[in-house]
């Protein structure tokens, strides 16, 4: 289950440098779009970013409306016959 923020912020920046995607730690590279997320969460300011094909694997895979925390996104996409790959992901 993910755990919401007490103050956040969630918005698609396209990149003015290269950035490393939270969950596939793949390059983000200059000019692409990403999700940016910063947030609090239990006093602690944290920020979270991920490529555009991890956002949509992880709406993908929300389950009675919850999301993958961060982090555990390649765990959940295991138990649903999903790996990633250096491409990206793809089913079993």
């Amino acid at each position: 289950m993910c755990d919401y923020p007490r103050i956040g912020s969630c918005i698609n920046r396209k990149a003015r440098k290269h950035h490393k995607c939270y969950e596939c730690k793949r390059v983000i590279d200059i000019g692409q779009k990403y999700q940016y997320i910063k947030g609090n969460w239990d006093g602690k300011w944290l920020e979270f970013k991920t490529c555009l094909s991890c956002e949509e694997l992880r709406d993908q895979l929300k389950y009675d409306g919850e999301l993958a925390p961060f982090g555990e996104l390649q765990e959940w996409a295991s138990e649903n016959g999903i790996e990633f790959t250096l491409e990206g992901w793809r089913k079993k």
